[in-house]
């Protein structure tokens, strides 16, 4: 998952301020300037299921918008959201056996919650202009847990020195093979306002002959 960087802007998310943008975009990134002094609002939770079946949840950070990562690349999908993970880990596996994720995210100072569902690529390529200026993005401290031990991996508590990384190392350009990035594409929004009585809640459903159509329904 990784800490978050707080001296990192919240511009991160700038692509969810650009002109045309649909509602439920808008609604994040008003969230996100309503919630700067709170780092607890950029971690989410994000359910796979593996090839038995079987439902896996996990906190990961929001680390922005993939326009933001791309501006000297084509990019049609300029709010993908993209997050980082370890390659090693076994939601990797779960990723390529099903990639359709369901992503929560709440703003505990608006009150509002989102509902992501959509569907996750992973970059792994090593000369991928993507996967390496997500890489430098990262704070020193984020950067550190990609050189430890294997994830799930039983541990040796007379080898702590496997878990001390050279900064050298971690301030190399290029990532380790275990930095992957992972790009969601949006599909679907479920948005739940918490404040007021009656609550209010929207649908955005992505439609390739309409593209995203907004229904208020019922809390």
């Amino acid at each position: 998952m990784g800490p978050i960087d707080p001296e990192k802007p919240a511009d991160a998310f700038q692509e969810l301020s650009r002109w045309g943008v649909p509602a439920w975009a808008t609604a994040i990134r008003k969230c996100i300037d309503q919630s700067t002094s709170d780092p607890i609002s950029r971690y989410a939770q994000i359910a796979t299921v593996d090839s038995l079946g079987k439902p896996h949840l996990r906190t990961l950070v929001m680390r922005g918008c993939l326009g933001e990562l791309s501006k000297d690349h084509t990019n049609d999908h300029p709010m993908d959201f993209w997050m980082a993970t370890d390659h090693r880990s076994s939601k990797i596996q779960e990723l390529a056996f099903e990639p359709q994720v369901e992503i929560g995210w709440y703003f505990p100072g608006p009150r509002e919650q989102f509902r992501l569902s959509g569907t996750i690529s992973i970059l792994t390529q090593t000369q991928c202009p993507i996967r390496s200026k997500a890489w430098q993005s990262l704070s020193t401290q984020a950067k550190v847990g990609f050189y430890w031990p294997t994830p799930l991996e039983i541990r040796d508590p007379t080898n702590e020195k496997a878990f001390q990384v050279h900064h050298g190392v971690i301030h190399a350009l290029n990532p380790p093979d275990s930095f992957s990035v992972l790009v969601m594409r949006v599909a679907r929004v479920d948005h739940l306002i918490l404040q007021g009585d009656p609550q209010n809640r929207y649908i955005y459903d992505f439609k390739p002959d309409k593209g995203w159509v907004e229904t208020q329904v019922n809390p």
